[in-house]
């Protein structure tokens, strides 16, 4: 994101106009009368007005003020409320510069993107040493947008002119897409398709990775000094001992002509919740992408067991900045390309969930032409994305290759969950 440049404007007000308009016809009315006096007095109305805008304009005060942000929670989702709160202060405190600071009009630049279509309305503490803006933004769009910089109106004396500027530098504000609900508890193992591997359920010093507890888990991999620490349970997990690890394939739909394409941010939620519960489950997870034209994150596809904030950031992270591809010949062989690398680099019996749009475009997808090399080896699960419920092509072609297929019209993705893997009826 590039810094936005500083920005000086300075208008009379109606009254610095009228003493203006005021003073040139006096000047011309003596002039033309030859009427020094009158010439005078038009030149005395001019003097302030022109005075108060050099000084305005002059006075700038970027270099005099500082501007810091602080946002809660950061990153937020899509959905969630962000409460920001943007600081201003002197850089040197004197008498003078706190009242010039609270002689500020103070405004922020959002956008639309992050403020849901509605006006902001900020609360203003005022202190002698700094302003306090408090409001709440209401991220709509996934991605990262920026907040700022921060715009300040002065009055001059007398009220004659008015000059604004920006103050600062604006924030980037990164929004994850929307998590959708889904319970607690481990539907694949519950489903009997993801069975435990041997060794499970021995405690092992040497784990380095903590997980939330599962009812089920042996209580003797309970990891007590955390427990305390969080006032949860958590137990010691690593790769080897884990539930069978998943991939979690997102596979973007062609790029289209409107900005925001509902079915593509509905496809990166449900890879991003069902790659989070995964692992809050216990699975080792790998989140990928195809299709994707933006530049590779460098934890983009890196497996992760834990489950803290760290964790959870390796998985999420990535998908801020997923921009789909157009439809072309180094689309398709992109996504071949990386479908051929996420098989290959599939751990013995690792399950593949794949979330894909049901479009036309996606029924050629190459997870077909791949899908028998991997039925003896991987569950295959995907979740088709559309518009309307129904039939679709895009699953009858998946099953007809093996795999366990559901199609999702509406954010209810947790019965379509488990109503996929068996759990419920």
């Amino acid at each position: 994101m590039t810094a936005r440049p500083v920005t000086r404007t300075a208008r009379l007000t109606h009254r610095g106009t009228g003493l203006l308009l005021t003073g040139v016809v006096l000047v011309l009315s003596g002039f033309v009368a030859a009427l020094t006096p009158v010439v005078l007095l038009g030149l005395l109305l001019c003097i302030p007005v022109a005075a108060t805008t050099i000084v305005l304009v002059a006075l700038h005060p970027s270099g005099r003020f500082t501007v810091t942000r602080s946002l809660r929670p950061a990153p937020a989702h899509v959905g969630d409320e962000v409460t920001v709160t943007t600081r201003v202060a002197p850089r040197h405190l004197t008498a003078w510069s706190s009242d010039l600071l609270h002689g500020f009009g103070l405004a922020e630049e959002v956008p639309p993107a992050l403020r849901s279509g509605t006006p902001l309305r900020a609360l203003v503490r005022a202190r002698y040493e700094d302003v306090h803006l408090d409001y709440v933004l209401l991220p709509t769009v996934r991605g990262r947008w920026p907040l700022g910089p921060l715009e300040v109106t002065r009055v001059g004396p007398l009220g004659l002119c008015r000059a604004t500027s920006t103050l600062g530098e604006a924030t980037a504000v990164a929004v994850r897409p929307r998590l959708l609900p889904m319970t607690g508890s481990s539907a694949l193992a519950q489903a009997g398709i993801s069975p435990m591997q041997a060794g499970a359920n021995e405690p092992s010093d040497e784990d380095a990775s903590l997980r939330r507890y599962v009812p089920g888990d042996d209580l003797r991999r309970v990891h007590w000094k955390s427990a305390a620490r969080h006032r949860e349970l958590h137990v010691r997990v690593d790769e080897g001992a884990s539930l069978t690890p998943a991939t979690v394939v997102v596979d973007l739909p062609a790029a289209r002509r409107t900005a925001h394409d509902i079915v593509l941010e509905r496809i990166i939620s449900v890879g991003a919740t069902l790659a989070t519960h995964l692992v809050e489950t216990g699975h080792a997870v790998r989140l990928v992408a195809v299709g994707d034209a933006g530049p590779a994150s460098p934890s983009a596809g890196a497996r992760v067991v834990a489950t803290d904030d760290a964790a959870r950031a390796r998985i999420l992270d990535p998908t801020i900045d997923l921009t789909p591809m157009p439809v072309g010949a180094a689309r398709t062989a992109a996504r071949a390309a990386r479908l051929t690398e996420v098989v290959g680099g599939r751990r013995g019996a690792e399950q593949i969930v794949v979330v894909l749009g049901g479009d036309t475009e996606a029924a050629d997808i190459e997870l077909a032409a791949y899908g028998d090399e991997a039925a003896t080896s991987a569950t295959r699960t995907a979740v088709v994305v559309t518009r309307t419920g129904g039939p679709n092509p895009v699953a009858n072609r998946l099953r007809d290759h093996g795999w366990r297929t559901v199609v999702l019209a509406d954010d209810n993705l947790d019965d379509a969950w488990q109503q996929l893997l068996g759990v419920r009826a």
